[in-house]
């Protein structure tokens, strides 16, 4: 049973100026380097102050601290070495959005250290852009939706023409490694990128029927084996539209990715497409349980991709911690060299990673 309590409050700056200051010093200047003269720039007198403290019978200790700007930008939180992991950051951030909100800002940013995405992402931040320096340190944006339309303004994923441009370029440049193998069936899987009602890009997921003979219930991209005569390219589109009920003109396609071998007898060739932003997506009652827009920002978080040792394999096994659960290889794999490819314009290739056991069948 603990014998301390953490309280935040908003206070005055021209009163407590003094001790917050001391503290930012200990957290910022001595423990991680920071310059004092960026630590502090000026803009402290028209903030909102918060301060979090650890009240006992013996009185009450200054053990954290953050502050609001104007513009909705969340700060210089900081909470000392003994306090942290024990709520007082929680405390914090949730007294810093409170705050926002009576001040009538619709979101609220945050420039995340990347040590620290993880804690803001799982109290609904969304990563708005790639990491940068900041103070000498790596960062992060992140942005927090108060009237909960998450469509970051200036977005590298925003669903529009500057990003299909953008995956066009990386996609043109990248070079696709195909594979041919005589035992193994020719499919092609879709990488559709669609458009959610926040405006985000989206790629298309799908749970398939657990009822079906082969890979029954689990997470898929659109997709299937290529019929006689059939391209992997025209197999991807075919069963777009069988699935999900997703029409596409050959300009639609970007490009297609490594092909990825996998453990049930199949080469896939994966081919991703540019979908218009009021795409009308509908399962086929047959194969697809669910159909997913899954925001291209939450492969952004700096646990994708896991990767672990299996005793089956000397190749990692690679996933994905989205929507709540865990998605594998190949869809992982496939998943992820979409975000290196076409987003970063990356040359990762994939098939050295592995499956899971229980799709080996």
């Amino acid at each position: 049973m603990r014998d301390y309590e953490i309280h935040v409050e908003a206070v005055d700056w021209h009163e407590s100026a003094e001790v917050l200051a001391d503290l930012r010093r200990e957290v910022f200047v001595a423990e991680q380097g920071i310059d004092p003269r960026a630590e502090f720039d000026g803009r402290d007198p028209v903030c909102v102050h918060l301060a979090a403290w650890r009240s006992t019978a013996d009185g009450r200790e200054l053990i954290g601290t953050a502050r609001l700007e104007q513009n909705g930008r969340l700060g210089r939180m900081a909470v000392r070495a003994p306090w942290r992991g024990r709520g007082a950051g929680s405390l914090l951030l949730r007294h810093g959005l409170e705050e926002a909100d009576r001040l009538g800002l619709a979101r609220v940013l945050v420039h995340a250290q990347s040590t620290a995405a993880k804690f803001y992402h799982g109290r609904g931040f969304f990563f708005d852009g790639p990491e940068f320096i900041e103070a000498g340190l790596s960062h992060r944006a992140m942005l927090y939706a108060l009237d909960g339309i998450i469509e970051p303004m200036a977005s590298e994923f925003t669903h529009g023409p500057l990003l299909r441009d953008r995956l066009a370029r990386n996609m043109k440049r990248f070079s696709p490694r195909s594979h041919y193998d005589a035992d193994k069936r020719r499919a092609g899987v879709a990488l559709a990128i669609v458009a959610n009602d926040a405006g985000q890009a989206c790629f298309v997921l799908t749970k398939r029927q657990a009822k079906l003979r082969r890979h029954g219930g689990q997470w898929a991209l659109p997709g299937g084996s290529a019929d006689e005569g059939e391209t992997p390219t025209d197999a991807a589109r075919r069963e777009l539209r069988e699935e999900v009920a997703l029409e596409s003109k050959a300009d639609d396609i970007l490009g297609v990715l490594d092909d990825y071998e996998t453990r049930s007898g199949f080469v896939i060739t994966p081919v991703v497409l540019w979908a218009a932003d009021d795409a009308v997506l509908e399962p086929d009652q047959v194969e697809v349980a669910g159909i997913y827009r899954v925001p291209l920002s939450l492969l952004e978080h700096p646990e994708v991709p896991q990767l672990r040792s299996i005793p089956q394999s000397n190749r990692p096994l690679i996933s994905l911690p989205i929507l709540g659960t865990k998605i594998h290889a190949p869809t992982a794999a496939l998943v992820y060299q979409l975000r290196e490819a076409a987003v970063h314009g990356r040359s990762t290739r994939v098939n050295g990673f592995e499956q899971p056991v229980f799709a080996w069948r």
